[in-house]
């Protein structure tokens, strides 16, 4: 949040905001009538992710199975405690990647900012030509200079 904020107090309460505006969107995916592949296509957001495995966990506590092994792949109100660490670890990758683009793309107090697309220009990965080309004479100068 930082990236889109300079001053920190707005960082900080646009951060609590998007954490439980994150949690209110478990509330349409609870449930046995939700198909599995909608809650865990929600499951990218952490939140949903971690609330759906929390109601797993609890069934499997509750059962008196607890969480091993076999009991992550189980399919509790169509929804299994590996598909949530795998839409978590995802999801870490997912907003890794767009923070560290907004954080090159966004306006900033020092330093310059970034083209939008600057992950499509050849330059960003080196296949562009760097600096400019110098001829015979501007080497020759430069090298009576030293």
């Amino acid at each position: 949040m930082q990236s889109l904020f300079s001053n920190p107090k707005f960082s900080g309460i646009l951060s609590t905001v998007i954490y439980f505006g994150g949690s209110i969107l478990n509330f349409p995916v609870q449930g046995n009538t939700i198909p599995r592949s909608s809650k865990t296509l929600m499951s990218i957001i952490p939140q949903v992710a971690s609330q759906q495995m929390a109601v797993v966990l609890g069934e499997l506590e509750t059962s008196g199975a607890g969480l091993d092994y076999e009991g992550a792949s189980q399919v509790i109100e169509n929804y299994t405690f590996n598909s949530g660490l795998w839409m978590m670890f995802i999801g870490l990758i997912v907003f890794s990647a767009l923070g560290l683009y907004l954080d090159k793309v966004l306006p900033k107090t020092f330093g310059q900012r970034s083209h939008p697309c600057f992950c499509f220009m050849p330059r960003t990965y080196g296949c562009g030509r760097r600096g400019r080309v110098v001829d015979d004479d501007e080497q020759l100068r430069r090298s009576s200079l030293m």
